[in-house]
């Protein structure tokens, strides 16, 4: 799972930290790509594709972000951004450039693909390796060691 959604998520207002997996009681939610979905819709930009666009008018929800693997949802008056299981259809449209009438369709991730067991994971990656995991964001560093580093 790549940060891209994370800074994405961020300038759009809302705190990465709060992701919470999709329940799985919910099942799974299909949702079909229709012609207004796909007028102006920004191939390559997740949060704006049409399966972005279907998702926000299905649910509905104040943002969406939907990528290759996974779509990550704020449903409307909510803060907590919701994950999910995506069935490929971002690779589809950037591949076919059409998708109307295809279904968008979200899974809750199953218990092995939790957002727990991937972090349980990335830290035994870390312990195995001894070395700091990266960071998604690039450290701040103050005006004196810009400067120094300038030098």
């Amino acid at each position: 799972m790549g940060a891209h959604w994370k800074v994405v998520a961020r300038e759009a207002g809302y705190d990465p930290d709060k992701v919470k997996d999709a329940p799985l009681s919910g099942g799974k939610i299909r949702a079909t790509i229709a012609i207004t979905d796909m007028k102006n819709a920004m191939i390559g930009n997740p949060t704006d594709c049409s399966g972005a666009r279907c998702l926000k008018r299905v649910l509905p929800a104040d943002w969406a972000y939907v990528g290759a693997t996974s779509a990550f949802i704020v449903l409307a008056n909510s803060k907590t951004i919701l994950r999910y299981l995506v069935n490929g259809i971002a690779k589809r449209q950037d591949r076919t450039m059409s998708v109307i009438g295809e279904d968008v369709i979200l899974r809750p991730p199953s218990r092995k693909k939790t957002l727990a067991v991937a972090r349980a994971l990335q830290r035994a990656r870390v312990a195995k390796s001894g070395r700091a995991p990266r960071r998604s964001t690039p450290a701040k560093r103050s005006l004196a060691a810009q400067l120094r580093g300038a030098a």
